[in-house]
């Protein structure tokens, strides 16, 4: 973990769940999303001037084998002003749902300055919506 005198994810939290019926009242549609995650990070830059974290991926994964889900998030930069403190919230989709019958995690990797960090969440049950139609 990162000192708290650095530009830090100071926390990570995931919610997951899967949709296997579309909402009441939405018709069913073959290419709609399933699988929901959304990963909460609280950053802060406790220095006195602007600083960036460049978040590289935020991946879900399952607890028991590391195996990653199908969800994907491209690279993005945060600009921190001097002494701020923020929570930013991803929302992933996929169309095949989750893998597994496991608990996930989210594992999000960033950059500040030079330096490569990551950092986990807490595992999670995927809630999960409607039933399977067997197939």
């Amino acid at each position: 973990m990162p000192s708290i005198r650095n530009v830090a994810i100071r926390s990570i939290t995931l919610q997951a769940r899967e949709e296997i019926q579309p909402p009441v009242g939405i018709p069913p549609r073959p290419n709609r999303d399933i699988g929901f995650a959304t990963v909460f990070l609280r950053v802060e830059n406790p220095k006195q001037e602007d600083a960036t974290l460049i978040v590289k991926s935020v991946e879900i994964r399952n607890v028991s084998d590391g195996a990653r889900q199908d969800f994907s998030q491209p690279a993005q930069a945060i600009n921190l002003r001097p002494l701020e403190n923020s929570e930013l919230a991803f929302h992933l989709t996929n169309k095949t749902g989750y893998s597994g019958q496991d608990r996930v995690k989210a594992v999000v990797t960033y950059e500040v300055g030079e330096q490569l960090l990551v950092i986990e969440s807490d595992p999670v049950e995927v809630n999960i919506y409607g039933i399977k139609s067997s197939k």
